[in-house]
């Protein structure tokens, strides 16, 4: 189907899909997930210490108990954003890459309750994942229907490494953010667009990626008013970035610096063919290694958000093409050397036409035997991330 095709049923079904229409489902279907972690935590989490190659805010022993049901996801780089959001930036090394958008929320969260700085990430994230779920399934509703939008709620929800969404990242502020962005697209509704853009762009670097699919979505319009509106709301999380240089300008001198911290963490750039080329012949070359388990995991998660992808590319709109085509290319052109997919599940995780992607491949038993199948990687990778140990 054509984009204008596409466009014109959307007009026709008259805009029925509201929010709240899959607010019990989703509401269901978070709660499972929630109960789950915390049940795994509580079962799973041992005396474990921290590897010296955590962020030094974040070095707290992993212990048994039953305060791991909330805080045994507080691992890795939680530490740094819970750190930002108390002291704000320093001339640190590397800390410039984590963008301000989940840390300010976070900051302005204690300002207003008496809640801790970890209470507060944890409620930012885990309101902002149930949120994120009743926006995906209303938007894919719209795009697809109601059957391939309950499958993609229960996909994200259940996929591997989607424990993060409840952890103090800020993957679950900025897949909200980025799906408002997209619904405010079809409301036409350009100043909430403007600032659901920005906030994206502002929580994550790659937010930047949603001005050129918002783009393609404005200038389908009529000329007139709507399209100077809606050009100019997609133009929004370039802002972002401008904004968050600007102040690294003023504090350092560097307005690249949040770029240059790439280099803190030994990600450099290469060609995504050989991203991919040196990945596979990691995991193949990791049987008998130590660190073979995490080049082959790292493999076997991208496959499965990428081969649907693939398999269902001409059924996704333009617009989602590009937003995911230009994620894919972002994540996969700065790899680490000695474990090239290292982190990049978790950085596709948010790119949510996957989930559009994956939910119309994976059908009857497919999809069951697939839910199976995420759901036990879910909890063995989310036990093991909670025991200090698989780092993404």
């Amino acid at each position: 189907m054509s984009d204008l095709a596409a466009e014109q049923e959307l007009r026709a079904r008259g805009n029925a899909v509201r929010l709240r229409d899959g607010l019990r489902f989703c509401a269901t279907v978070f709660v499972i997930a929630r109960v789950a972690l915390s049940i795994v935590a509580v079962l799973a989490v041992g005396t474990v210490e921290p590897p010296s190659s955590a962020a030094a805010e974040a070095l707290v022993p992993a212990t048994p108990g039953w305060h791991n049901a909330l805080d045994g996801t507080d691992r890795w780089d939680a530490g740094w954003y819970e750190h930002l959001a108390v002291d704000g930036y320093s001339p640190q090394e590397g800390i410039a890459a984590f963008f301000p958008g989940y840390p300010l929320t976070i900051r302005a969260l204690v300002a207003a309750t008496p809640l801790s700085v970890f209470d507060a990430a944890t409620l930012v994230s885990n309101i902002s994942f149930l949120a994120a779920l009743i926006v995906l399934y209303a938007l894919t509703a719209r795009e697809y229907s109601v059957e391939v939008g309950r499958r993609a709620v229960v996909l994200i929800a259940c996929f591997p490494v989607s424990f993060f969404f409840f952890a103090p990242y800020s993957e679950s502020l900025f897949l909200l953010l980025s799906l408002l962005a997209f619904w405010f697209a079809r409301e036409r509704r350009w100043g909430l667009l403007a600032l659901a853009g920005f906030g994206a762009a502002l929580t994550r670097g790659i937010g930047v990626l949603l001005s050129p699919a918002l783009l393609v979505d404005g200038w389908r319009l009529p000329p007139g008013r709507d399209r100077k509106a809606a050009l100019a709301a997609a133009a929004a999380p370039l802002l972002a970035p401008l904004a968050y240089g600007t102040f690294w300008l003023i504090r350092s001198g560097d307005a690249f610096a949040p770029w240059r911290a790439q280099e803190s963490w030994h990600r450099t750039f290469e060609l995504p063919a050989i991203t991919i080329g040196r990945a596979v012949r990691l995991a193949i070359e990791g049987i008998g290694d130590p660190r073979g388990i995490y080049w082959t995991v790292d493999l076997l998660l991208t496959i499965a958000l990428l081969l649907p992808l693939v398999w269902t590319w001409r059924r996704l709109r333009s617009n989602a093409q590009l937003y995911v085509g230009l994620t894919a290319l972002l994540v996969l052109s700065y790899p680490l050397p000695a474990r090239p997919l290292l982190s990049a599940p978790r950085f596709f995780l948010v790119c949510f036409p996957l989930f559009w992607a994956m939910a119309l491949a994976l059908r009857g038993k497919v999809f069951v035997v697939s839910v199976v199948s995420f759901a036990l990687g879910w909890i063995a990778l989310s036990a093991a991330f909670m025991n200090w140990g698989f780092v993404f």
